[in-house]
């Protein structure tokens, strides 16, 4: 129904998805896989902070936050360098970024 009365609208929104599916796909990445998904031995960090966020009602109810935070200190004692870190931030921000412009795009 929106498609009839409000095409360009619908129009504009087919051209956006692909940019903002590429963003959400890199912001992910980056959220559950440690930021490079080609790693050898690849994202315990990462996957380590999906489970407890996925899990957190589990987490709290079983009282595993010691577990975690020592599990998380652990794999942080031996963090990246700035350079990657300043790395993974900035494509995090820009995948962040280009999913806002492309909602401005979209709404405007």
């Amino acid at each position: 129904l929106s498609f009839i009365y409000m095409w360009p609208v619908a129009l504009m929104a087919l051209g956006v998805l692909p940019f903002l599916g590429f963003a959400m796909a890199l912001q992910t990445s980056y959220m559950f896989e440690d930021g490079d998904p080609g790693r050898q031995g690849g994202g315990a960090l990462g996957a380590l902070v999906g489970e407890s966020l996925t899990a957190m009602r589990t987490v709290a109810a079983l009282s595993l936050e010691p577990s975690f935070v020592k599990r998380h200190d652990a794999l942080m004692a031996d963090s990246n360098s700035i350079l990657s870190l300043l790395k993974k931030g900035l494509l995090y921000g820009a995948s962040f970024a280009l999913q806002m412009w492309t909602f401005a795009l979209l709404l405007w």
